[in-house]
């Protein structure tokens, strides 16, 4: 199910690449996937996406509210997200100038840290 998962939400949001690595962390309850162009998902124990990671590309801004894809727009607008985590209170994101930003939920900003 967990496999399954992730190979759909990779499929959605990545559909030109291809699969390169997959590993299975059964004691963090952990899948990840390795794409192609060094795309890093990671996803729990249910299949759902805990953190995706691409240093030369950037991260599908499919992937996560649109309001925090405006933010880094307009504040950092020769930037890329890099890395985006999810966890239950929000977003952390690592932008391509190493600076992180944390959203809530609904993509408002309430953190900056370099």
């Amino acid at each position: 199910m967990v496999i399954q998962s992730g190979y759909g939400y990779s499929c959605n949001h990545y559909p030109l690449r291809k699969f390169a690595e997959k590993n299975n962390n059964s004691k963090q309850f952990k899948y990840e996937l390795t794409l192609d162009d060094g795309t890093l998902l990671n996803f729990n124990d249910k299949g759902e996406w805990t953190m995706a990671t691409n240093i030369v590309e950037g991260v599908p801004t499919s992937i996560y509210p649109s309001a925090i894809n405006h933010f880094v727009d307009s504040c950092f607008p020769k930037t890329k997200i890099v890395t985006i985590t999810i966890k239950s209170d929000g977003y952390v994101v690592v932008l391509s100038n190493t600076l992180n930003v944390k959203f809530n939920n609904e993509g408002l900003i309430y953190g900056l840290n370099n």
